[in-house]
């Protein structure tokens, strides 16, 4: 869903072009956020059904809760359109609906500044670098552990 360029190698240009230095060799990274599976689906929906059954055991008052305040009922997901699934299947399970998921995202999972705001900053890039190459390590090694 999304290509980034990484400048690998740069050089001068001939001559005395003011441009400056030009990108000799870059890497094209495509990104794809990936979509959720039929199993993530499934196992989402059942977490929510589990989840409304362990906090209300006695499950008729949630539902008729849901009845009369569905409107007020907000999940938050990030953009990411598997995150977004994974919220909707969710929700169907833990308030019992039935029928697709897409009007259960569109009328009750957030994906607004808001929800955004909710998430972790991301892990600097420092520190991604370090385990990356930690786990890289670990993986490309021969050792029994």
């Amino acid at each position: 869903r999304k290509v980034q360029l990484k400048p690998l190698k740069w050089c001068r240009p001939k001559g005395d072009a003011p441009q400056g230095n030009r990108v000799a060799r870059v890497q094209v990274v495509a990104k794809w956020g990936g979509e959720l599976t039929k199993l993530g689906r499934t196992t989402a929906e059942q977490l929510g059904n589990r989840l409304r059954q362990e906090l209300y055991p006695d499950a008729e008052g949630l539902l008729r809760l849901h009845a009369s305040f569905r409107h007020d009922f907000k999940v938050y997901s990030s953009q990411e359109g598997r995150c977004q699934i994974t919220a909707a299947a969710l929700t169907k399970g833990f308030l019992a609906l039935e029928g697709d998921l897409t009007p259960i995202l569109v009328s009750l999972v957030s994906r607004d500044q808001f929800a955004q705001s909710l998430l972790d900053d991301p892990v600097p890039k420092q520190i991604r670098m370090e385990v990356k190459t930690m786990i890289s390590s670990l993986l490309h090694n021969d050792i029994n552990m």
